[in-house]
């Protein structure tokens, strides 16, 4: 079973890790 934390906290790295990118193709 995953818990909720875990679940916020896979949303929070791939919210990271998309602006992440973004920022780096905008550059």
């Amino acid at each position: 079973m995953i818990n909720k934390k875990n679940m916020i906290l896979i949303r929070i790295i791939k919210k990271s890790l998309i602006g992440h990118t973004i920022g780096y193709l905008k550059k």
